[in-house]
C-alpha cells in the first residue's frame, strides 16, 4: 500500500537529521584528537665508546717454550762387558767426581794378567839368550869360523824373540787397561736420576748402567724461527718463565743450522745457580716484536660476528637531525692479544667505537657516549 505524501516527508526529513548528526559527530571527534608526532621520545641509551687508532705496525708478544737441561747430561757405561759385582747408588743418590760407581767381575781378566806377565818373563828370557847366540855368531862370522846362514839365523831368532816379547807387553798393557775400565767412575758432580742393572747381570760394552745430571749448571735450550734468532745478540739478558717463577739468563749461543723438523733455531740459555730448575722442566720466553700491519686495536668486546667471516663493529655518527646514532662498520681481524683484537676495514682513524654492551645496541640506535679509558 503506497504511503501517503506527508508520511514520506517525514520519513525523509528524519533521515537527513540523522546523517547531519552523524557527520557533526564525526568532525567534532577527529578535531578533538591530537595528530601523532614522528619523532621518537624514547632515552638515549648510554654507552661506552673508544676511539680507534689507525696504526702501520703493531707489537706483538711471541711465546717459546722450550725444555730445562742440565750443563753435562750422559748415561754412563761400561767399555768392556762383564757381570756386575758392585753398584754403590740408587736413585736420586749424588755423588763427587772421580767416585767408583759400579765394578765388574775382574777374576777373568786378572787370571788372564798374570798368565800374560809369566809368558812375557819367558819370552824375555828366550829373547836374552837369542841376543847371547847373535853376539857370538857375530864374533865368529867376523873371524871367519861360523859361516854367513848361521849368522843370519842368529839375527832373525834374535828379532822374532824381540816382536815376541813388544807383542806380550802389549798385551799386558791392554789387559791392565781393561782392568781399570771394570770400574766405572762418576766423570762429574751428579745425581743420579735412574739405575738401570742389577748385581749380577752380565751386561755388554756401551750398556746403559746410571742416568746421570750435573748437580751445577743449568741452562734453557729454546727453539725459535730464524728472524727472531737474528734479532737477538750474543749475552743478551733473556727473561724466562719456569714453574718456580720469572728468572733472567744470559744468551750465550745460537744454534747456526736449522732444525729440519721444527724449522728453528735452538737459543741457549746460561741460568744464575739460584734459580736451580730441574732438568726436564719447561722454559717459555716472551719475546715482543713488531709486525707491520696497517689497522688498529679494539677490545673484544667491541666487536661481533658478521657474514662470511667477517666481523662488525658499532661506529658511532650522527644522523641528518643531528642526534647521535650507531652505524656497522666491517672489520677483519689481524691478531689477538689477551682480551683485544687487531683489525682493520672501513673505521677510520680517530673514529669513535661502541666499546661494551654490543648486544643492547642496534645499528640507527639512539646513544649517549660515555668515554672509556681501556
Amino acid at each position: 500500500m503506497p504511503l501517503e505524501p506527508t508520511t514520506m516527508k517525514t520519513r525523509l526529513l528524519s533521515i537527513s537529521c540523522a546523517v547531519m548528526f552523524a557527520a557533526t559527530a564525526t568532525y567534532l571527534l577527529y578535531a578533538t584528537k591530537p595528530a601523532a608526532s614522528v619523532e621518537t621520545n624514547a632515552a638515549a641509551l648510554d654507552a661506552e665508546v673508544i676511539n680507534y687508532k689507525q696504526q702501520d705496525q703493531y707489537e706483538k708478544t711471541l711465546t717459546y717454550a722450550g725444555i730445562i737441561k742440565a750443563e753435562n747430561e750422559t748415561r754412563l757405561a761400561f767399555e768392556i762387558g762383564g757381570t756386575i759385582s758392585t753398584l754403590n747408588f740408587r736413585l736420586g743418590d749424588t755423588g763427587t767426581a772421580g767416585t767408583v760407581a759400579a765394578e765388574l767381575d775382574t777374576r777373568t781378566l786378572a787370571a788372564q794378567l798374570e798368565a800374560t806377565r809369566a809368558q812375557l818373563k819367558q819370552a824375555q828370557a828366550q829373547r836374552d839368550l837369542a841376543e847371547l847366540q847373535f853376539n857370538r855368531a857375530a864374533k865368529l862370522n867376523a873371524s871367519g869360523s861360523v859361516s854367513d846362514d848361521r849368522y843370519d839365523e842368529a839375527k832373525l831368532g834374535l828379532a822374532s824373540q824381540t816382536a815376541l816379547v813388544a807383542s806380550l807387553q802389549a798385551n799386558v798393557s791392554a789387559t791392565e787397561v781393561a782392568l781399570s775400565k771394570a770400574k766405572l767412575v762418576l766423570p762429574f758432580n751428579t745425581t743420579i736420576n735412574q739405575r738401570m742393572v742389577s748385581i749380577g747381570d752380565v751386561v755388554a760394552p756401551g750398556t746403559p748402567i746410571y742416568d746421570l745430571t750435573s748437580q751445577n749448571g743449568r741452562e734453557a735450550h729454546i727453539g725459535v724461527p730464524s728472524h727472531v734468532a737474528a734479532e737477538l745478540r750474543l749475552g743478551q739478558t733473556l727473561t724466562l718463565h719456569l714453574k718456580s717463577g720469572m728468572v733472567e739468563g744470559i744468551l750465550q749461543t745460537i744454534s747456526d743450522k736449522v732444525d729440519l723438523r721444527t724449522r728453528t733455531r735452538t737459543l741457549r740459555i746460561t741460568l744464575p745457580e739460584s734459580a736451580d730448575p730441574i732438568p726436564g722442566e719447561v722454559a717459555v720466553l716472551n719475546h715482543p716484536t713488531w709486525v707491520k700491519s696497517s689497522g688498529g686495536w679494539l677490545p673484544m668486546t667491541a666487536i661481533t660476528e658478521g657474514n662470511r667471516g667477517l666481523w662488525t663493529a658499532l661506529r658511532v655518527t650522527t644522523n641528518d637531525s643531528g642526534a647521535i646514532i650507531t652505524q656497522r662498520a666491517a672489520v677483519e681481524i689481524i691478531d689477538f692479544d689477551g682480551d683485544r683484537v687487531f683489525v682493520r676495514g672501513t673505521l677510520q682513524d680517530g673514529d669513535q667505537v661502541v666499546a661494551s654492551g654490543t648486544h643492547r645496541v642496534v645499528p640507527g640506535m639512539m646513544i649517549k657516549p660515555v668515554e672509556t679509558s681501556r
